[in-house]
């Protein structure tokens, strides 16, 4: 292994990430190659752009904010982010200064908001394929300009020298099928799917001692995420379960910590409160009936949690 340099690449990201891109930046931290700097967010789990911009100093050379956060479903200004950073950029080449290069994990956008990397301005963007119905196990990175890249493992040269490995060909035209499924599908399901959330978001509101997570308005058409007082989450997702609803509290990739969401911690919630978090995601397969018995069953399950009626 290399030998970290003793001028460490600057990273910023934002406290609400998710743990692939947590966890990575605090890898690279821990073997000395990177000084990470993690954005608080507000109320909503909001990056602020002035956060953003007094964060960057010289060194700078990545920054990385998810599009849409999976936990509460709070959109990001992604392509207020990418102005910015080319704005930063055209003084730095004046400069000598590095570029900074941008990346934004759009897993949760894809299908649902504007991808184009133009529009959004970004150098790297990165998704998953089961989130837009293809086979598990496979994604994509694009890169705007691939010699950035260094290669994870050598080996046999695939992807270009940039990912050893033989080629999963079966899923990758999986998710290409995908992908060109999005483009004929997406107007007509998106506003079916945004009249869906709204619909569950404004008849849970009306319960006693429930309240939205996230941005009320700059939030993904697929993520309704709420706060349920004197109830745990985990225990509304299993009574739920029984009634053949599936749902999580807090994130669904860390659905077997115990620990308060860190996502729910940095935009203020209490730990007391946070154990009472519950999330439901939406699909293409999701239908009005299904909604419907959401709205009937979830205000028996937290009576019954709080021990006003038995079910």
């Amino acid at each position: 292994m290399a030998k970290p340099s003793k001028n460490k690449a600057h990273i910023i990201t934002s406290v609400v990430e998710h743990k692939a891109v947590i966890m990575t930046c605090g890898h690279l931290d821990s073997l000395g190659y990177a000084e990470t700097t993690f954005l608080p967010v507000d109320v909503f789990g909001k990056v602020k752009l002035k956060d953003l911009e007094n964060a960057i100093k010289d060194g700078t050379l990545l920054i990385s904010i998810m599009y849409v956060n999976n936990e509460v479903g709070t959109i990001q200004p992604i392509r207020e982010i990418g102005k910015l950073i080319q704005k930063i950029n055209r003084k730095r080449k004046k400069k000598n200064l590095s570029r900074i290069y941008f990346h934004t994990d759009a897993t949760q956008a894809i299908g649902y908001l504007n991808c184009d990397v133009d529009y959004l301005g970004v150098d790297f963007l990165s998704f998953t394929g089961h989130k837009i119905y293809a086979p598990k196990g496979v994604g994509v990175l694009y890169a705007r300009d691939s010699s950035a890249l260094i290669p994870q493992m050598d080996g046999g040269n695939q992807e270009g020298g940039l990912r050893s490995g033989t080629e999963n060909v079966p899923y990758i035209v999986g998710i290409a099928k995908a992908i060109d499924l999005i483009d004929k599908t997406q107007n007509s399901e998106l506003l079916f799917t945004k009249k869906l959330r709204d619909r569950l978001i404004n008849r849970l509101l009306k319960i006693p001692g429930i309240k939205l997570t996230g941005h009320s308005i700059d939030r993904a058409h697929h993520i309704a995420s709420f706060i349920i007082k004197d109830v745990e989450g985990e225990a509304v997702v299993l009574m739920l379960s029984d009634l053949g609803i599936m749902t999580s509290s807090g994130s669904a990739c860390t659905g077997k910590t115990t620990s308060p969401s860190r996502v729910l911690t940095a935009m203020g919630i209490s730990a007391e409160e946070s154990y009472g978090s519950v999330r439901f995601s939406l699909g293409r397969n999701t239908k009005k009936e299904d909604i419907e018995y959401v709205i009937k069953k979830l205000p028996e399950v937290i009576a019954k949690l709080r021990g006003k009626i038995s079910i």
